[in-house]
């Protein structure tokens, strides 16, 4: 069904994790963390208390750099939303840049029979600065929640994506995220520009047993992620030896070395039930393992197509999974189907 846009009784739980919009400068002039202004610009500032805006109510996690994310911090986020869902119509995640794909990602699995928005948002630059874009991402992501699109998203720089579709895009540039492989949920510009086609259409895909209340589920830690490269060492695959699963960034369509040695290795890894997939490194395009000749030696070795999956996604979903407690080869069968809107079954560059 169709969102009902535009709710006005909307009441949102922004909940901060860290990372570079709520840092000031300390005495020597370097970035740190800081708990209380951020928390005080949103319960003060006249700009978050507009009569459009929906009532907010800021809760504070301890503040990290988010290259320290890992699985237990991605529960306790899901935990923390869990606790407040029945109090709020939505949530805005404030998150360090640097791992808000992947946390977008996680969070788009983890949140089980999810009927509320959850939008994620940084920035590049503090709020504590007096040239900013946290003001507009975080007035943004929190105007969001009025669109009641019931999924998992990141808004930043005017672009309301889907989680699981984006990736950090630049460093430097304010625009700083973007969904190459679909096109945002929604523009805000002169007014808000919305892709109804991408918004109707989703349709996100539960657990067969599921209760149908909301729930979280614990993500498993055990994935891991290699890149290929030129010259790449097959022994390195012996690291993963206890891993459930493994994302390998392959080339182009999927493509990878076809010697012996990177076989054998590859097939060693699945045969001890790794559950092995394969993404792309360009930031666009769909792994095709019968494409090239290439490509077809890393199929036979029994690895999966990650289509057109960010590595972020596919990563997450490998966790999600396995976090399930499913057998090996009930993730390789789920991980074939489209869950969250983390892949295309149709064309999804339409819009209406």
């Amino acid at each position: 069904n169709a969102p009902s846009l535009f709710v006005d009784d909307s009441r949102v739980a922004v909940i901060y994790t860290g990372g570079t919009i709520g840092m000031v400068k300390n005495q020597q002039g370097q970035l740190e963390p800081d708990t209380e202004y951020l928390k005080q610009q949103i319960e003060t500032n006249t700009l978050f208390h507009h009569p459009d805006n929906p009532e907010c109510d800021v809760y504070m996690m301890t503040p990290l750099d988010s290259s320290n994310m890992n699985t237990e911090l991605w529960y306790q986020i899901a935990d923390q939303i869990q606790q407040l869902y029945q109090k709020y119509s939505g949530f805005v995640i404030l998150h360090g840049t640097d791992t808000l794909a992947y946390t977008a990602s996680i969070l788009s699995f983890i949140l089980v029979n999810l009927n509320k928005p959850v939008i994620l948002t940084g920035s590049q630059i503090p709020m504590s600065l007096s040239y900013n874009d946290a003001y507009f991402n975080v007035l943004g992501a929190i105007h969001c929640v009025k669109l009641n699109i019931n999924e998992v998203m990141v808004f930043f720089n005017n672009k309301l994506m889907r989680g699981n579709r984006v990736q950090k895009y630049s460093s430097f540039q304010i625009d700083a995220f973007d969904s190459a492989s679909m096109p945002p949920l929604m523009v805000q510009g002169t007014s808000k520009k919305l892709n109804n086609y991408l918004i109707n259409n989703f349709k996100p895909i539960w657990p067969n047993l599921a209760k149908r209340e909301f729930y979280i589920v614990k993500p498993c830690s055990k994935i891991g992620q290699l890149v290929l490269y030129p010259g790449f060492d097959p022994l390195l695959f012996r690291a993963f030896s206890e891993y459930k699963g493994l994302v390998i960034r392959a080339f182009g369509t999927g493509n990878g070395p076809n010697s012996p040695s990177f076989l054998e290795e590859l097939s060693k890894l699945h045969q001890n039930k790794c559950v092995i997939v394969i993404v792309t490194q360009t930031h666009t395009g769909n792994v095709d393992l019968s494409a090239y000749a290439a490509a077809g030696p890393l199929k036979e070795a029994g690895c999966l197509s990650g289509y057109c999956m960010t590595p972020e996604a596919a990563f997450c979903k490998l966790s999600y999974l396995f976090g399930l407690g499913l057998e090996t080869d009930q993730v390789e069968e789920e991980f074939a189907k489209n869950l969250r809107g983390e892949f295309d079954c149709k064309k999804c560059d339409k819009e209406e």
